[in-house]
Parts: structure tokens; sequence; C-alpha cells
């Protein structure tokens, strides 16, 4: 039996049209609350409106199918029910190479840092349906969304946050519903700012009649709600906030309803062709600009775009798939940095171009013992597992350096052209692969998560001195080899 190396090709796929979309996997969540179940929290009102348009909007644009969207308005979008979701559908329904869209329309706010990591001494947060106004409790809070962000790694992946992230409030004669462009401003005050009202105003409850919204002048001017000194080294990520720690985000009106103006101007932006992560940045200030020159916007909130990615991005359509994208978010996905394993991977022949009818052979140095296992990730979700396979079961190693295809078989190399991203990997205990050669990626990483790599996912962020045995247990090695005529 020959173990057939599969060079997929590996075209460079940029989004032009929505054709292109629908073999790209992904899975969509978008959030919007207008009112809240306190009934002293200030509503905010078109956030369900902001939901319900862009899931209608990526859906008819970027090819997301209805059934790959999850809405949560209102009462749904409690901080247990956002969370829930959030981990089930975007981080556990989806692996690396697929998309992930994520919206959230409503209140921001601040709680006092709980961990430490914060140089002003405060986290921002996002408030839930559930969140409590004196107490500030339920409310997300940014650590737990660099949390999410990290476990998202590998992924295509879009998260908007049409709301405040940072901001102060102070009182001033000029009240916040008095003039009519300020209502809903999505801005929730801190727990010691409605105390101190409370107390000023005798226990009134009307925290919009005296308050002034200002910009945190001690903020970083472009400090994003997700933080990527904190979320380390990831691939794939855009993350677009409504304006920057500075300012405060405030709702528009068009055709008779409310709108938070990022996720309007979101869609403006890419009512004609798709842009790229640097053009559609441009363009969201040239729509916001234009929503401030017409009075239709308040304030002088402008958005930030922060692209979280080893890959370079700004070049690409939100969305696009290049070969050199696919390979780092594939290896950024599957390398374990709090691994000791040392693991390399390089083609025997020392080339990673290969003429059809050459055979390929590949060179994997490990300095631990564990098993061993060789696959090819192509387009279309198609994984190939060289080894082990049906000819060479034995793929427990001694620490060392080993070639392979081992006597008896060769990997030859076959049409189609292209190219296809290798990966070795070396674990202490067996995985569920090897019984067959042809997977699907989803597949794959099902059986992968099925061995204890979910655990480093969903344990990465927690900086733990000593990490869990399962975390340190595997490493990944990357390379892309290229097939020609």
């Amino acid at each position: 039996m020959k173990i057939i190396l599969f060079a997929c090709c590996w075209s460079v796929l940029v989004i032009s049209s929505v054709a292109q979309t629908p073999e790209i996997r992904g899975k969509a969540l978008l959030v919007g609350i207008n009112h809240y179940r306190d009934a002293d929290v200030p509503g905010t009102p078109g956030c369900v409106e902001d939901a319900r348009q862009t899931a209608a909007f990526i859906q008819s644009k970027y090819g997301f199918p209805a059934s790959s969207i999850k809405l949560l308005r209102n009462e749904q979008a409690t901080a247990a029910n956002i969370q829930k979701t959030f981990r089930e559908w975007l981080i556990e329904g989806t692996r690396p190479g697929e998309r992930v869209f994520f919206l959230y329309s409503g209140h921001g706010s601040q709680l006092p840092d709980d961990n430490g990591d914060e140089a002003d001494g405060l986290d921002e947060t996002i408030a839930p349906f559930d969140v409590e106004l004196k107490t500030g409790a339920n409310q997300i809070r940014d650590d737990r969304f660099e949390e999410f962000t990290m476990q998202l790694s590998g992924r295509l992946v879009v998260m908007i946050f049409d709301s405040c992230h940072s901001g102060t409030i102070s009182r001033s004669l000029n009240t916040l519903g008095a003039n009519k462009k300020n209502v809903g401003a999505r801005y929730l005050p801190r727990p010691d700012q409605v105390a101190e009202w409370l107390q000023t105003k005798g226990g009134s409850r009307d925290v919009n009649s005296g308050f002034t919204i200002e910009g945190n002048k001690n903020s970083r001017d472009n400090q994003p709600f997700i933080d990527e000194t904190k979320t380390g080294n990831l691939a794939g990520i855009v993350v677009i906030s409504a304006a920057n720690a500075k300012q405060v985000a405030f709702p528009v009106q068009v055709n008779n309803e409310y709108r938070g103006a990022l996720s309007y101007a979101f869609v403006e932006a890419q009512r004609g062709d798709i842009p790229t992560v640097q053009l559609l940045q441009s363009r969201l200030k040239a729509q916001i600009d234009l929503l401030h020159q017409s009075g239709k916007l308040d304030g002088d909130q402008q958005p930030q775009v922060e692209i979280i990615s080893n890959v370079p991005l700004a070049d690409k359509a939100i969305f696009a798939l290049t070969d050199k994208t696919q390979a780092t978010t594939i290896s950024t996905a599957l390398a374990n940095p709090r691994s000791k394993i040392k693991l390399t991977l390089r083609t025997h022949q020392q080339k990673n171009s290969y003429r059809i009818g050459e055979t390929i052979s590949y060179d994997i140095t490990s300095d631990a013992a564990g098993y061993l296992y060789l696959l090819v990730f192509s387009e279309g979700g198609v994984a190939t597992c060289l080894f082990p396979n049906e000819q060479d079961t034995a793929n427990q190693i001694a620490a060392g350096t080993f070639t392979f295809p081992r006597a008896g078989y060769e990997f030859p190399i076959q049409e189609p052209v292209g190219r296809d991203v290798v990966v070795a990997l070396v674990a202490k205990e067996k995985l569920n692969l090897g019984e067959k050669i042809d997977y699907r990626w989803d597949e794959v990483f099902n059986r992968l998560n099925l061995n204890r790599f979910s655990e480093f996912i969903k344990t990465r962020d927690l900086n733990l001195e000593t990490p869990p045995a399962a975390i340190t247990e595997w490493q990944a090695a990357t390379i892309i080899v290229t097939t020609v005529k």
C-alpha cells in the first residue's frame, strides 16, 4: 500500500462576492439589548435593531447561512446566557480556519479591577440584560472576553462592540436627557458614580437627569475592549469598538428608528465592494464623520479597529482566506506555548516545492518521547493522516530525529498542484488518530479535543504558575509544502 500525499490546491480566496463565501464554514452571535431588567438602568434604543440588521447583512454579504446565526435580544441576553452561548456556539462550535462573527450592542461600563492588570484600576465591561445599576452585578469584564478571544485563535474572527468600553460621568447643569441626540448614550455609570449621584440627589434614581458623559481622560487614546498585550500571540482576530477610551458612543436616528452609530456605519461602509480591513477602518471613520457633520450624531466618537494576529490582515478583506493565513492560523491554533517539548519539522530534501512524480519525506526532531502524528491540512476541509497508517502503525517514539516514510512505502506527489499545511504532532498520550487516512478538519480537531487538547485552550489565559499536566504534554510543528507541475 502507498500512502499518498494529497497536495490539494491552496488558492488565494480573496472575498469579492457572496458566491465565494459559503464554502468557508463558521458561526455568528449577535447580542442586542434595548431595555434592562433593572428599571433604573437607562434604555439603549436601537440595539436590538443593530443585531437584527447586522445579522441580515452578514447573511447576504458574507454568505453566513441563517442556521449559523444566533441572536440574543433583551431578556435572552443575561450574563450567564451570553457567556454560555459564546462558549458553546462560537468557541466549541467552530474550528481553526472557520469564520466567527460577534456583535454586542448595549451599555458598556467599568468596574474596579479585580486582578491587578489594569493601569487605571478599572476593568472595562459590557452590561447584560440582568445588570444591577447600584451594585454593578452581572457585568461581563474585558478579562473574560480576552479569555474568549484566546480560545478563538486560528479562526477568522470579527468582533464588534457597539458600546462605550470606557468613560467617566460627571454632574453638570446640562442633563443627559436635555439633548434629544443624547438619548440612549451607551455608557452605564459605575456603582461608585451611581452612589455619589443618589446621595447628592437625596435618593433620586433618575441617573439620566443630571449627568454629562465625558471621556476617561486618564485612559490610553486607542485602548480597545480586547487588549492584545494580554491575549498574546494569536491569529486571525479583528476587533472593532465604537469609540476610543476618551470618547462615548451614541446612537443615531435613521429612517425613524434608532441605530448604534458603529453598527449602522459597518453596514453602510460595505454597500459596494468588500473592503480590506485597512480600507474598512477608513470607511468607518468617513461614515461616522458624515453623521457628526450632519448633526445626527452627538459627541466625538471615532471607531477603533484593532488587528490581533500574527498573520498580516490589514490588506485582506475580513474573512478573506489565503494560503499563508490558513497555514499560520492552523499553526497558531495547534502550537502549545506552555509545552516544554521542542519539536521541529522539515522536508528531508530540504526544499518546500515539489514536482508531480517526485517523492517527499520529512525529518522530525523531538527532544521528548511520545506518540508521533503527521497530518496534512488541505483546502476544502480535508485532513490526511500520513502517519501512523495501516502499513506503519507503531508511532510511539523516543527522543531523537526520525525520517518518514519509513522503509516499505513512500509519499509520492500527485495532482492537483497547490499548497498544503503539514503538521507534525508529538503527544505524551496516544490520540484517537491513525486508523484511517482521510478525515475532515473538524473531525481531527474533535478527536484532539477528546484527548485533552481543549484543556489547554480553556486555561490558556489564566497564566497558571503550575498548569495541569495535560497542558504540557503535546507540541506541534508546521510547514507549507507546494506542489507544481
